[in-house]
């Protein structure tokens, strides 16, 4: 199983400083302005792809199976690890998303299976928080990463990231460029907010645990009803077209 990071390049940081106009020195901070996120909650995802695809470079995309843990280091703080399974080729992969707290994954784990991987989290302080059927876009337009999700049981987003800079004008150049570009999509500004995907997720399975639970044997009970299907078509000689 792939290990893989949310982190950025040093060539970003190299484009963000294109949006500084440089008349007089930019004062650079000692430490890092946070990469930050932005998104939001639209009605049907899938209406903004044909847009996204002209506006902005599609990287990747696909169905996925997802298994989320967390781990909160203050209010409102939280790092996550994603265990995602490809739907069409069950091969699984491992996700970091430590841009809150500005850490790379250093558990290190080499996992050969998501049933083996929850002792090691737990060990480190991670928690289960959900598992969701997940349907995704990613593009990149100039500094910013979109991405478009549509999540069963919880809705239809579209988040972008900011990245981090040690330039106070290159964050406020990047806002501008993000907000700017959401209204080319319709969304208005007062729509967006400021956190990510995962955590929005996760605040409301905080405010109602039960719904997670009734989720999760949903989730079981139709992958079972998939299974029963498929097998009888094969016994029947039959395919299934996606």
């Amino acid at each position: 199983m792939a290990i893989t990071t949310n982190s950025n390049n040093n060539p970003v940081e190299t484009l963000l400083s294109t949006f500084i106009k440089k008349k007089k020195a930019e004062h650079e901070l000692k430490w890092k302005i946070p990469e930050a996120r932005l998104t939001a909650p639209v009605e049907d995802v899938e209406n903004y792809i044909g847009q996204l695809r002209k506006k902005s470079r599609f990287i990747a995309g696909g169905e996925y199976s997802d298994t989320v843990y967390y781990k909160e280091y203050g209010e409102n703080v939280y790092a996550y690890f994603t265990v995602r399974v490809n739907a069409k080729t069950e091969e699984e992969s491992l996700l970091f998303d430590g841009y809150m707290i500005q850490e790379e994954d250093k558990l290190n784990l080499e996992v050969a299976s998501a049933y083996t991987i929850q002792p090691y989290l737990e060990k480190f302080g991670y928690k289960k928080a959900f598992e969701r059927p997940i349907t995704l876009w990613q593009f990149t337009a100039g500094i910013i990463g979109i991405t478009a999700n549509s999540i069963d049981d919880f809705g239809d987003f579209i988040e972008i990231s900011l990245p981090a800079t040690k330039f106070l004008k290159a964050r406020e150049a990047a806002e501008t460029f993000a907000f700017n570009f959401f209204e080319k999509l319709g969304v208005k500004k007062d729509d967006v907010i400021p956190t990510d995907v995962n955590t929005l997720q996760l605040m409301q399975t905080k405010q109602n645990p039960q719904s997670e639970e009734t989720q999760s044997q949903g989730n079981v009970e139709t992958k079972t009803a998939e299974k029963r299907e498929e097998n009888s078509e094969a016994k029947l000689g039959g395919k299934k077209l996606f």
